[in-house]
């Protein structure tokens, strides 16, 4: 969950990088004092493009090449999707009418895949 909601912010980061950023307004803007309404529905939609600071801007760089440039994944990672897999496969074989003997037997010609 935290990676999906992780990979959704990436643009901002991008955008961060770049050094310009959109902040819609949703409230009183302190610059202009735009104040959107209740009724005006484009009120979200209108931005405020502000420049970032030059810090910001170096570790949204930082970040997206960490991400970028190669991620390590995890054993826990690899065994909770085995173990996903596995649970998925057993639903398809009972979809499809395989007996449990069946299921487990196609499971089982993955054994020597991975060694055991």
């Amino acid at each position: 969950m935290a990676r999906t909601i992780f990979s959704e912010r990436l643009p901002v980061l991008e955008h961060i990088a770049t050094g310009r950023i959109i902040v819609p307004i949703t409230e009183k803007c302190p610059c202009c004092g735009h104040e959107p309404t209740v009724g005006e529905e484009r009120a979200r939609e209108l931005a405020i493009e502000r420049a970032v600071r030059p810090g910001d801007q170096v570790r949204a760089m930082e970040v997206l090449g960490r991400i970028g440039m190669g991620t390590s994944v995890s054993i826990d990672d690899v065994k909770a999707r085995l173990i996903a897999q596995v649970g998925e496969m057993r639903e398809w074989a009972k979809e499809q009418g395989l007996t449990h003997e069946q299921a487990e037997s196609l499971l089982r010609r993955l054994d020597p895949v991975w060694g055991s």
